[in-house]
């Protein structure tokens, strides 16, 4: 077989395998080139690494030519070790090229964003902004309609008989200061907190799992369908539900990521779904993921402080200054910068519903006194 036609095959598979459009025919045909010559299989080995680190980025909303570089660094760092020595073929070389290609597509259309907006990603060249409050929207998809009305997102499918090829994810992105509602194609509706990323598909038909990606916070109403479980995937822990209420907190500057029930049942658990290791929820529950040790411990809470985001409120139970300033500066878009270190170890437990960002600040001097002065978007305290 000529030599650049293997090459061009072993591409092609490769670039089926990991958008999963590979056929049973076609994981055969992948399987003999790896196994049969060594140097593809070192190839795809390194692909894999690749994807790894890229996955890593695209799961930021924004990422540098130096995030680009760390990565291949990393890479380059493997590869040099004696046990994984890899030859750079073209092949390997010109996918990679093609990995930087789109990564600096993606990051110049990130550039384009206006950071203050909703941002709804239907592909890399499609990025539309949803002004708060605005007139009814309606994008004509692939697979979907996509209806805006003021703070509302509806997806719908084009039909029932829609082709089920199910790759077709969207991205939203809410920033710091904003909230919004999501309704997917099955009729989950979601609502998304502050500076919050969620990753999803136009719609779920044809597949056996109903499945998204979360980095922020967000309040599940998942739609019942006990044929098709709803997961969520969160770094590396999952949540599996059948049809429930929710709520996740799992920010990416959290060392933890917290699932509290309200309604119905859900299961917390890393890696592959086996519900003997998973811990199962019932209502008035919290989950506790760990990010370094991969551990999942529960306990019994009340939920009111962890899902009054949800009506525009805010509630703190015993919090420190510390977790209570980050939860302000996504709630209302401003750098809150404390130089007082024992101020930021004090607890609170506070409540408020349409109060001003001074008007809390000023509320927390009167347990615990403090001084603060504000400039632009930016609060210094002392």
């Amino acid at each position: 077989m000529n030599n650049s036609y293997s090459d061009e095959r072993f591409l092609f598979l490769m670039q089926k395998f990991y958008t999963h459009k590979l056929t049973e025919e076609q994981s055969c045909e992948l399987n003999n080139y790896i196994e049969s010559d060594v140097s593809y299989k070192k190839q795809f080995e390194a692909y894999a690494m690749l994807q790894k680190s890229i996955a890593k980025m695209q799961m930021k909303r924004h990422f540098s030519e130096e995030d680009v570089e760390n990565a291949f660094s990393k890479i380059k760092t493997e590869i040099k070790q004696p046990t994984k020595i890899i030859k750079w073929s073209p092949i390997l070389i010109k996918y990679a090229a093609a990995l930087i290609i789109l990564i600096g597509i993606g990051a110049f259309w990130y550039s384009k964003i206006n950071k203050e907006a909703v941002t709804l990603e239907f592909s890399k060249t499609q990025i539309e902004e949803i002004q708060h409050n605005s007139a009814t929207q309606v994008y004509h998809q692939a697979k979907a309609i996509v209806n805006v009305d003021g703070d509302t997102i509806t997806y719908k499918a084009v039909s029932k008989h829609t082709n089920t090829d199910n790759n077709l994810l969207n991205t939203l992105y809410v920033p710091k200061g904003r909230t919004t509602i999501l309704k997917l194609s099955d009729g989950t509706k979601i609502h998304v907190n502050a500076d919050t990323k969620i990753v999803f598909p136009q719609i779920f038909k044809g597949k056996q799992t109903r499945e998204v990606t979360l980095v922020g916070e967000a309040y599940f109403e998942v739609a019942k369908d006990s044929s098709h479980p709803f997961i969520i995937h969160v770094n590396e822990e999952n949540i599996r539900v059948l049809g429930t209420h929710f709520n996740v907190n799992a920010y990416a500057d959290n060392s933890t990521a917290n699932t509290v029930l309200v309604e119905g049942r859900v299961a917390v658990y890393h890696g592959k779904y086996q519900e003997e290791n998973a811990a199962i929820l019932t209502p008035g529950m919290m989950a506790t993921y760990d990010n370094n040790t991969n551990k999942i411990s529960t306990k019994t809470v009340n939920i009111t402080p962890y899902v009054a985001w949800v009506n525009g409120k805010l509630y703190f139970n015993k919090q420190s200054f510390k977790d209570i300033i980050h939860i302000l500066e996504r709630h209302f878009n401003a750098e809150i910068i404390c130089s007082n270190s024992t101020l930021l170890q004090q607890t609170f437990t506070a409540k408020f519903t349409t109060e001003t960002l001074p008007e809390i600040l000023d509320s927390f001097t009167k347990s615990y006194p403090f001084q603060y002065k504000t400039e632009d978007n930016k609060i210094s305290i002392n």
